[in-house]
């Protein structure tokens, strides 16, 4: 055989032997590809799995301490309700001492009590709606921080979960 059909059928067989090799090797990458692939949708499921566990958690959390600012704004309450009937109580009592019941001034004192009281009231209020507002936007942010995980976690595991449908957030939701 002359030595350029001998090189020549020498470059056909290292050519195919490259191809098969290259098959082999290029197969063996797409596995291991695969593999790692696996490897993270688990972690990333099992990621999201702790995730949804603490939105759970959370969600306990702010309901736990919406019951504590309910419990505390009856109590505040209730000690204005009964200050103020001491108060009521003892102003009566003067004024029927003093023989000014029924006066102007007695009046006076009586009508100045009841808007103390009522302004008292009105504060109160006011600053328990201001704390279930702020109970509510800290419960917001928690779960939107869980979400952003949860979104960047969904491009390896493949799932779509949504925290914030689940516990119905999406407008200015009040606990």
């Amino acid at each position: 055989m002359p030595i350029p059909v001998a090189l020549a059928t020498a470059s056909a067989a290292v050519g195919i032997a490259q191809g098969v090799a290259g098959f082999f090797t290029s197969f063996s990458a797409r596995k291991r590809r695969r593999a790692e692939a696996q490897r993270r949708k688990t972690a990333a499921i099992k990621s999201e799995n702790l995730l949804l566990g603490t939105a759970k958690n959370v969600e306990q959390d702010i309901t736990k301490q919406g019951a504590f600012l309910n419990q505390a704004y009856g109590m505040q309450q209730k000690e204005g309700r009964q200050a103020f009937g001491i108060q009521m109580d003892q102003s009566m009592s003067a004024q029927g001492l003093t023989g000014l019941a029924g006066s102007g001034s007695a009046i006076q004192a009586t009508d100045y009590l009841q808007n103390q009281y009522a302004s008292s009231q009105e504060q109160s209020a006011l600053q328990f709606d201001e704390n279930r507002y702020q109970l509510a936007q800290q419960r917001e942010s928690r779960m939107r921080d869980i979400q952003g995980s949860l979104i960047e976690l969904s491009s390896y595991s493949g799932n779509n979960l949504n925290v914030l449908s689940t516990y119905g957030i999406g407008g200015s939701n009040v606990v």
